[in-house]
């Protein structure tokens, strides 16, 4: 796979089996013609390098574009056209059309509110080191997992995250939820 930046001029991404394919436009008119026609070099090189596509695993994505174009633009490898999308997972991390990282922080909210929970269930039975353990295996590191990428979200969304790591913060150190949360995190 290492060679694959010189089949093509589209820019790939590669981590482990998983390629990223991407390419920048200025003229929107011009998109789907180069954008196919880079994907039938790529085809050819997988094809002489004896590989090949999972097309039901393929899918585009127009990041930032309007409406009108991404129901014009059809991307197509060979005679597969391949679906398009809003919103995909790259590598644990949920990315959409607009990279307003909307999905991506749900999805952190819904493992928060299960740490939690789980906290709440658990905090019994396991000492402070192990719960720590179990904090910063489950919890932590999603909150920090690529933050890089979407951490510069809006302070609302910030906040909603915020909320509910404090709630799991409690839960881990039987505070009441009226409790002020810096010694916890100091603790």
């Amino acid at each position: 796979m290492n060679d694959l930046p010189q089949a093509s001029n589209l820019t790939p991404t590669l981590f482990a089996y998983d390629t990223l394919l991407t390419i920048s436009c200025a003229n929107s008119a011009n998109l789907q013609y180069g954008v196919n026609s880079e994907l039938q070099k790529v085809d050819e090189w997988m094809i002489y390098n004896k590989l090949s596509i999972n097309y039901s695993k393929t899918t585009y994505m127009l990041i930032n574009s309007n409406s009108s174009q991404s129901c014009n633009f059809i991307a197509k490898i060979n005679d597969s056209e391949i679906k398009h999308t809003t919103c995909t997972k790259y590598l644990g991390v949920y990315i959409n059309q607009y990279l307003s990282w909307t999905k991506h922080i749900h999805n952190l909210e819904m493992k928060l509110s299960g740490s939690a929970a789980m906290f709440y269930r658990i905090r019994y039975y396991l000492s402070n080191n192990a719960l720590r353990s179990v904090y910063y295996s489950l919890t932590y590191s999603h909150l920090q997992y690529a933050i890089g990428v979407w951490g510069g979200v809006r302070k609302t969304a910030l906040n909603r995250l915020n909320v509910l790591h404090n709630k799991v913060l409690r839960a881990m150190t039987y505070s009441s939820y009226k409790s002020r949360v810096s010694p916890l995190y100091k603790k």
